[in-house]
């Protein structure tokens, strides 16, 4: 008589399962925001506004009045982001001598870093660090459309005064590309930035962190007349400020890595006024962004090679300057850190985020050097 066998249990594995869910979070990331920029295809005419939305008048108003708010917050999160990455290294594993498995906490105007899941094994008391960040951002709001390119870049230094805490120091550089086809136009800028940030560890499961910046910018803005098409051009300069702090709690349970973050972050932009081409006269703006965040992440002990995943929320409590003004932000991301030698730590991380009428989606990598005396 044959055997009789009952129904098998399957499992997946937890490496497997992770990868599953990376590749998800990416491909809803890339699927959020579809490919390439928006291209105006018609023309305002004498007899009648025919370009879409933008020839129902608005096309009249410069690119930064109308997009300021979406991105100088998304710039800011992306920049803040850099040194982020680099403090949530710190709280992970073997870098602060006592510390638990999971680490303790991360920096982020909107979420975790790069996961504390993910740890440095080096026990090096100054750290050299280096990254970059890519962030596309689509704005849909009728009338008003506008697709962004951000790129930045940031070189930091910091300090392990005592094993739970960590000072230092970055500078950083961003540049966007932005069509804005509500006008058939187009925002170029540049800045630098200057941003102290400091991680102090209440036990071995908590952290308070803040992180405050500041970013000088430079506006190059074109458009086209709605009713000639020729070209109006202007420019403006900005002072942005930004800042956020955190309560961070981790904890390791078996090889599972578990951490919840709440916070809060504001960013303020005041650009200067500015006189376009035609003698248009753009008045002073200043946006200002005021957001109460929380966040889950999930990582994965692997050894030398830790994945994880992370999701969060955002609610502005206070938003002024822009057309745009949805309030609730949610995002996810997943990523992974690898210890590739005592002293030298990598990570890959990409996330999206979503609210009313604006999406993103990103990429970043940083790499890390100790060094001790």
């Amino acid at each position: 008589m044959p055997d009789q066998k009952g129904p098998r249990m399957m499992f997946c594995h937890p490496k497997s399962l992770f990868v599953t869910i990376a590749v998800a979070v990416l491909t809803i990331s890339v699927s959020l925001l579809g490919s390439g920029h928006a291209n105006a295809q018609n023309s305002c005419t004498t007899t009648g506004y025919t370009y879409d939305a933008a020839c129902e008048g608005n096309s009249a108003n410069a690119g930064s009045a109308v997009t300021a708010s979406s991105t100088v917050v998304t710039a800011a999160n992306a920049t803040a982001n850099l040194v982020m990455n680099r403090v949530s290294s710190f709280r992970a594993s073997g870098s602060a001598p006592g510390s638990n498995r999971a680490g303790k906490g991360t920096i982020n105007l909107l979420g975790f870093g790069s996961g504390a899941a993910a740890g440095e094994s080096s026990n090096e008391r100054v750290g050299i660090w280096l990254n970059g960040n890519y962030t596309r951002v689509v704005g849909s709001l009728t009338g008003a459309e506008f697709d962004s390119m951000l790129y930045s870049g940031m070189l930091g230094i910091d300090f392990r005064p005592t094993k739970n805490s960590l000072i230092g120091i970055g500078f950083g550089y961003e540049q966007s590309d932005t069509d804005t086809e509500f006008n058939r136009g187009t925002i170029d800028s540049t800045g630098y930035t200057f941003t102290p940030y400091l991680s102090l560890g209440v036990d071995d499961n908590i952290s308070i962190d803040a992180v405050a910046g500041y970013s000088r910018m430079d506006y190059d803005l074109e458009r086209l007349d709605p009713l000639t098409s020729s070209k109006i051009t202007g420019g403006t300069d900005s002072n942005r400020y930004f800042g956020s702090v955190n309560l961070v709690v981790d904890y390791d349970v078996s090889n599972f890595l578990l951490g919840f973050r709440v916070g809060t972050s504001y960013i303020s932009e005041e650009q200067d006024a500015y006189a376009e081409s035609d003698g248009t006269s753009e008045v002073a703006q200043k946006v200002t962004v005021g957001s109460g965040n929380v966040g889950l992440r999930l990582g994965y002990d692997g050894g030398s090679a830790q994945p994880y995943i992370g999701g969060t929320y955002s609610y502005d409590y206070d938003d002024s300057g822009g057309t745009y003004d949805g309030r609730n932000t949610f995002g996810v991301n997943a990523g992974l850190s690898v210890t590739l030698t005592d002293g030298v730590f990598f990570n890959l991380e990409a996330g999206g985020t979503m609210n009313d009428d604006v999406r993103t989606a990103s990429g970043s990598g940083t790499v890390r050097f100790g060094v001790n005396f």
